[in-house]
């Protein structure tokens, strides 16, 4: 039996939350840079469901692993930094979302984001607490308050 570590850390300036899941690299099918399409679920039965919004709320705001991960980064956060690492590789990939930039990104015509990312060596409490994977997401300059993360948790977004 395989259990899945998760860790959420909720302080004035920073949302961090780290899972011991497979996580992502620079492969085909576990690419870091999946975390940030949306719009192309693995889990949607129709991958067009996707088409119809303007960036960045395309419907149904799906990503690869799950709700997008940009959307979450803009009303959760300015700045997101996304690291993780799967047992196969030695080092930790990097996306880097500045919410601003993610909104206001008018480089080009096709409406795709271009982001930054790195690659590093892991440190210690990853390594130790992941057993060789995992995904950590760290929220930076928080846009929203401690209570209503927990109302919208508890009871969705207001109407």
């Amino acid at each position: 039996m395989t259990f899945l570590f998760c860790r959420v850390n909720v302080s004035n300036k920073k949302i961090t939350i780290f899972d011991s899941g497979s996580g992502m690299d620079d492969s085909d099918e576990n690419s870091i840079v999946k975390w940030g399409k949306m719009g192309a679920s693995l889990h949607r039965q129709s991958k067009s469901q996707a088409i119809g919004g303007k960036p960045p709320y395309l419907m149904p705001c799906f990503g690869m692993f799950g709700y997008g991960g940009p959307i979450a980064s803009m009303h959760l956060g300015r700045y997101t930094r996304v690291s993780s690492k799967t047992k196969h590789v030695k080092n930790v990939y990097e996306l880097w979302l500045h919410r601003e930039a993610l909104l206001n990104n008018k480089s080009n015509s096709e409406g795709t984001w271009k982001t930054t990312g790195g690659i590093r060596a892991p440190q210690n409490g990853e390594v130790k607490s992941s057993k060789g994977s995992f995904t950590k997401v760290i929220y930076i300059s928080r846009v929203w308050p401690i209570c209503s993360l927990v109302c919208f948790q508890h009871f969705g977004p207001e109407k």
